[in-house]
This record gives structure tokens, sequence and C-alpha cells, in this order.
């Protein structure tokens, strides 16, 4: 079947944790879309166009709007239609909800200019196969890249200092993951589900490790904590069923918890 793309231009304007462990990609709840206001912001507009190769291209000077829901977001009943976002220098942020189950999307194209990514982002763009996350991101919020099932290796550039709950849950394929040595927390089900995960660098700077963190990561097979850190959530490795060992700094509190759901040898250093 053919379709008939129309050129579509569109400005922004600004607006301004999960503790369960789901067995299955969360939905968020989709509220009644709500029409902007139209009164001037202190931001330069964004304009963006959808073009007639699926391409969608986001330019002009400041930050995306963050969207209440995905309804609201202006491409949202084109999204099938979309396979590649260009976002150009100068998009400071992409918000909340913004790419939500662009499923034919394939690559994404960021600015270093970007230093933030909303939640829910690319949630569930089960197609997109590669992200490269620019080196003066610093903030990625909850579920930004949740149900992104392809891409295989994760960099986080060193820049990142936050991030969310359940930002890469249910990424299916992921394998292998570098973290930023600016983290200090793991936050909650961040690699929830990541079932074909193997290998990943904790970085020393890590002081928190939060509940289902690695749920269901059942490609696991070894984990050395690092020395710092001082706190163990429940479940951590919770479904890691070919977990054999962890290791942890002796006289770690809760301990104990390491072995939630898992049979791995707990072996201190």
């Amino acid at each position: 079947q053919n379709f008939s793309y129309s050129y579509f231009t569109q400005a922004f304007m600004n607006t301004g944790s999960k503790d369960s462990s789901p067995e299955t990609l969360p939905s968020p709840s989709i509220t009644p879309s709500v029409k902007s206001s139209g009164e001037s912001i202190s931001y330069t507009d964004l304009t963006w166009e959808l073009d007639n190769a699926g391409t969608l291209t986001v330019s002009g000077t400041g930050d995306m709007k963050n969207y209440s829901s995905a309804e609201e977001v202006p491409w949202y009943a084109q999204r099938n239609l979309i396979q590649k976002v260009v976002i150009n220098a100068g998009v400071k942020s992409i918000g909340d909800y913004v790419f939500y189950e662009c499923k034919s999307l394939i690559s994404a194209q960021l600015p270093d200019s970007l230093n933030s990514i909303g939640k829910y982002a690319f949630y569930h763009c089960e197609n997109l196969k590669a992200v490269d996350i620019p080196a003066n991101v610093t903030f990625i919020d909850e579920d930004a890249f949740a149900g992104c099932r392809k891409p295989v290796v994760l960099s986080i550039p060193e820049s990142v200092k936050v991030i969310k709950s359940y930002a890469f849950a249910f990424c299916d394929e992921l394998r292998t993951v570098k973290l930023p040595c600016n983290l200090t927390k793991i936050p909650n089900g961040l690699f929830n589900r990541c079932k074909s995960l193997t290998d990943i660098d904790i970085p020393k700077t890590v002081e928190r490790i939060e509940q289902y963190a690695f749920r269901g990561c059942s490609n696991l097979t070894s984990v050395r904590l690092p020395e710092n850190v001082n706190f163990i959530g429940a479940g951590v490795f919770d479904g890691c069923k070919n977990l054999k060992s962890i290791h942890y700094k002796r006289g770690l509190k809760g301990a104990n918890k390491l072995n939630d759901g898992n049979s791995a040898r707990l072996i201190s250093y």
C-alpha cells in the first residue's frame, strides 16, 4: 500500500518511582489530549517536519515541550510512519512522550546540544536499533528507552549524572552496557527483564543499587559490586537464574538480599 505523506510544521512549547516490577512492559495511562494555550514563552519555538521518506526532523533552538500523554504529541497519529528521527543542533532536550510507540522507528540522530531525554521519550520503539547518546546529556528520565528491544550494545556517556527508574527495561537484545563514572545510584528496575544482558560495567562511584535493577537478566553469570556500594534494594537480581556468583565488599548491610530470587554464591572481598 502506498502512503501519501504531507508535510507538517508545528511549534513546540516548553512546559515546565516505580516500586513494583511488572511482568510485562507497562502501558502508561493515556489522558485526553489538551490543546496548547498558545501563550508566548521564553524559548525559541522549535519546528518539525515529516517527509515522504518517513524522516521526522526537529529544528530550532530550545527545549521540546514535555507532554503529559502521548496523544498530545503533534505527530502521534502519524507515529507508525516515522522510520528515522533527526534532531538538529540547537535542540536542548527531548520532551516526555515525544516518540512514544513509534514502532517503525529504526534510527535516531541526536545533536551535541542535547542535555536531557524525557520520560517515555522512546518508549516501546521496538525496532530502534541504535542510539548514540550525545556527550553533553546529563539526565535520562524514567522509561526513556523501555521496550526498545533491538539495541545490542549500550554506551552511556560520562556526562550522564542521573538515570531514572526503568529507563532501559525490557530491552530484550541488550547484551553489553557501560555505565558512566558519574553515576552514584542504579535506580529501580533500570535493566529489568533485559534477558540477553551478559556484561555490565558498574562504576566505582555507585553507592546504591535499588530494587529489581537487574530482575530477569537471565543471562548474567557473575557480578562484582564496587566497594562503595552501601545499599541494596529488594530483588535486585531476582530471576537471574544463571547467576553463579556475586562479589561484594565485606560488611555490606543487607548483603543477604543479593540472593533474593536467585541461587548465586555470595562472595565477600
